[in-house]
């Protein structure tokens, strides 16, 4: 075989694949490109997040962004410094503009207001009547343009935040990392969604994401300027939402990086001593941990230079707290009694709002939009949320594990430049998941973090795609060598996949507002369709189809009935069901909220999940003749998200459903279906209650079966049995053999002890068997039955057995010296059992407390 001179495969190299990419980075790798790229980026964000700004006609279906745009309309603004500030006299407190509770942070609505009321002062036309036939003139700073100001507003927040993104990537991990994060966040469905709405997660997500920005300038230059801008971004974060307190674990990240940053050596020398030695080595040990890097030096002092670095990150730490402090003030200053700048008692309806939100998302105070966060499984919900339908399942699985990467490579490479990412990302991730309420936007502000971590994850594999080819190519073995491209290539199309696939799902989401929202399309089916007087039944705490729209008035028009299946099931409920059944002549739910919702108490809620169920399957006499949905889409291919969270679908894309009442219909018959339902002896427990006691201390219908099939004492235990027959020997034997299989492991945790733990293996014996058998009961993995305690000590015994196996030698050895010891304690046990014995059968009630 003739061998490739050398030269000719580093000129293959040079003109394959290969080369041709190094020279296009290379031609690419500009400014003039960065710039390029990151203005091609904005564009597509901007196209996805400005198309149909008005996506829901004029009908105001979102009840977040209905409530904030009420507020707005109603402020106004205020004549002087002193007004601002005094929470008591202020035209832009909405507390002074009959809004009973306000649990929202101010400075969204601050900025859309002053951009409304600077729109009317310029007399910017309005766009939006001058397109719509038919509409009068409106200003923007009022209830029916001002929420579209918020809407483009929020667009904005998010395109900052692609922009930010792109900044923090290129800072932490490179400019390429940089724009694919930036494209992949241009592309995020869950902030698409958001900036179609005038809701505050857009303007906390953009200050979170900018306060992470500065953090990481923090850690790489320090400087004051960047102290204080961080201060800054942190308190107008909290000004948005109070619970971005949370951002000061990052800060005390920032805080310890900085400190590292100045020590220059690793280890510990001699010298004075001002700290206690075990912080000293505590801290010599964190040190030697994060930076294994640094060399050790003549003098040794690591530890004083961290103490160092700690004394000026404590006075970036002031300067950050001052600042967040004045950011809180000026863009929340009705937390605040005042009347002036310096009046900083807090307001005390403010502390009550809080409270009230605060324990709203525990699941203290029951009511009825909470009852969908019934038995919602923590940390799996919110993760298939994000990952399913929130990022898209290649970015999502991407995000996830980008985190896994940076974790293992921030424990075993102490890689730094992830640690504030990790904290983030980790800690409002796992507070929020873990929440009663789980409400998949409150995980918006780290989304960007996350999205970074997908771009690092991706651009790691095609550095490890790239590797291994390299590596393949210069082997000696001519089959691995043919196959030195598929790495690369592999790795190449994982990215394609998820930058493609997450680019695809953002086009599929957008679709959404291409064309009207679902319940407007319902709407105008049901003026088309529905006789005008019809009596048309709608539930109280959703939303009413027909909506008003294209000059028609739904009160006008037909007979609206309004039902509250949230009401306590009782038998008065259960006549006003049936009254409401007899009413109707046809029954339009505007989206899945009520019965997707109340089905998860069936407790306490038996006659309203009945009556769904008969709804639906037609045993009540209804028919469903019109169902409007309007998933996301490509073309014909279109993707369902009923089981997504309730937010994610029911304000811009509900599924909504019309049903006709039939001949088939019978007062009779739904009385007779709906009264075999009993509701008398209902017990009313909350959510959480549901989720700590399921079926309120009683068994479920498996388990009382179950309990019902597992016989009586007689059957169960046979009088006339061995062991019955000759308990005596029976218990003896029994316990000697527990004590048998747990003396290995007693051995392993008792070494100090003279006899290993042997005295105390008969009660460990016993103990780990029924502990093994309670807790497989307990978790429902094995039942409590005789076969399922024998499984226990199998268990245990199998576990013992190892350990004596691996200590076989030295086991062995101590039974040979010690056997008298273990001899004179065994017969110590047996003396004892029989005194003991002898006292009980003198008095066998000795036991009874009377």
């Amino acid at each position: 075989m003739q061998e490739t001179p050398q030269g000719v495969k580093g000129a293959d190299e040079n003109s394959g694949w290969r080369g041709r990419w190094r020279d296009l980075r290379e031609a690419y790798s500009g400014r003039d490109f960065l710039v390029l790229a990151i203005a091609a980026i904005l564009l597509l964000g901007a196209s996805m997040r400005f198309t149909g700004v008005d996506w829901d006609q004029q009908t105001h279906l979102h009840p977040d962004e209905r409530f904030l745009t009420d507020v707005t309309s109603r402020l106004g603004w205020p004549s002087s410094l002193g007004e601002y500030l005094d929470e008591a006299r202020s035209p832009l407190n909405p507390y002074n503009r009959d809004v009973g509770m306000f649990v929202y942070g101010t400075a969204p609505i601050f900025l859309v207001k002053w951009i409304g009321l600077f729109l009317d002062q310029l007399k910017v036309p309005d766009v939006y009547a001058m397109l719509t036939a038919g509409q009068a003139p409106s200003a923007y700073s009022y209830y029916w343009r001002i929420h579209l100001v918020g809407r483009v507003v929020s667009a904005g927040y998010d395109l900052i935040v692609v922009l930010l993104v792109f900044l923090i990537g290129r800072r932490l991990y490179g400019r390429w990392v940089g724009l694919l994060a930036a494209l992949l966040m241009s592309c995020t469905v869950l902030n698409i969604q958001h900036s179609h709405f005038y809701v505050v997660e857009p303007y906390i997500t953009l200050m979170a994401t900018l306060a992470m920005y500065y953090s990481v300038r923090v850690v790489q230059e320090g400087r004051w300027q960047n102290w204080a801008l961080l201060g800054v971004s942190f308190g107008l974060a909290m000004a948005g939402k109070i619970s971005m307190v949370f951002f000061a674990v990052v800060i005390g990240g920032v805080c310890l990086l900085r400190a590292l940053q100045q020590v220059p050596v690793r280890g510990v020398g001699e010298g004075p001593d001002p700290l206690a030695p075990g912080l000293r080595r505590a801290l010599c040990g964190l040190i030697g941990w994060l930076l294994p890097s640094r060399q050790d030096g003549d003098d040794g002092r690591a530890w004083l230079a961290f103490g160092r670095g700690l004394l000026q990150a404590g006075a970036g730490l002031a300067l950050v707290l001052v600042a967040a402090l004045l950011a809180f003030r000026i863009a929340q200053p009705y937390a605040f009694q005042g009347p002036g700048f310096l009046g900083l008692r807090l307001s005390q309806r403010w502390l009550d709002d809080m409270s009230i939100a605060s324990r709203t998302v525990s699941g203290a105070i029951d009511m009825p939009p909470s009852h969908q966060w019934t038995d919602r499984a923590p940390i799996l919900f919110s993760w298939r949320n994000m990952v399913l339908w929130g990022m898209g399942l290649p970015l999502g699985l991407a995000a996830w594990l980008g985190w896994l990467l940076a974790v293992v490579e921030l424990i075993r490479r102490r890689k730094t430049e992830h640690l504030l990412l990790l904290l983030w990302v980790t800690l409002i991730f796992v507070h929020q998941s873990t929440q009663f309420v789980k409400v998949v936007r409150y995980f918006l502000p780290i989304y960007p973090m996350l999205v970074l971590l997908a771009a690092y994850f991706l651009t790691w594999l095609w550095r490890q795609g790239q590797a291994l080819s390299q590596r393949l190519a210069q082997a000696a073995n001519p089959r691995l060598e043919r196959m030195h491209p598929a790495p690369a290539a592999l790795a190449a199309c994982v990215v394609v996949v998820v930058a493609l696939g997450t680019f695809l799902y953002a086009q599929a989401y957008t679709n959404i507002y291409r064309r009207p929202l679902s319940r407007v399309t319902a709407s105008r089916w049901v003026y088309a369709n529905i006789p005008q007087g019809a009596r048309i039944t709608f539930e109280e705490w959703d939303d009413i189809v027909p909506v008003n729209i294209d000059g028609k008035d739904a009160g006008q028009y037909y007979n609206l009935i309004k039902t509250a299946p949230y009401w306590e099931d009782s038998p008065e409920k259960r006549d006003a069901l049936l009254q409401w059944l007899d009413e109707a002549d046809y029954i339009i739910f505007s989206s899945n909220r009520l019965y997707d919702s109340i089905p998860r108490l069936p407790e306490r809620y038996p006659l309203t999940t009945a009556y769904y169920r008969y709804l639906f399957s037609g045993d009540l006499g209804f028919q469903v003749i019109k169902t409007v949905t309007s998933y996301p889409n490509l073309g014909p291919i279109e993707f369902p998200d009923d089981t997504a969270d309730e937010a994610f679908t029911v304000y811009d894309h509900p599924k909504v459903t019309i049903l006709k009442k039939t001949e088939a219909y019978s007062s009779a018959r739904a009385r007779a279906l709906l009264g075999s339902i009993p509701v008398e002896r209902l017990v009313r427990m909350s959510p959480v209650q549901t989720m700590r006691s399921r079926h309120g201390l009683m068994l479920s219908q498996e388990e009382r079966q179950a309990q019902e099939e597992g016989g009586t004492w007689s059957a169960m235990f046979d009088r006339g049995s061995l062991a019955n027959r000759l308990p005596l020997p029976a218990w003896l034997l029994v316990t000697e053999f527990l004590a048998l299989a747990a003396f290995p492991l007693a051995f392993v945790a008792f070494p100090r002890f003279r006899d290993r733990g042997f005295v105390f293996a008969k009660a460990l014996g016993v103990l780990c068997a029924a502990y093994l058998a309670w807790l497989g009961a307990s978790l429902k993995v094995l039942p409590f039955t005789r076969a399922g305690i024998l499984v226990a000590v199998l268990l245990l015994t199998a576990v013992s057995s190892l350990v004596a196996w691996r200590r076989w030698a030295a086991l062995s050895a101590f039974v040979r010296r010690s056997w008298r010891t273990l001899v004179l304690e065994e017969g110590l046990y047996l003396a004892f059992f029989g005194a003991f014995l002898l006292v009980r059968l003198g008095n066998p009630d000795l036991w009874h407390p009377a």
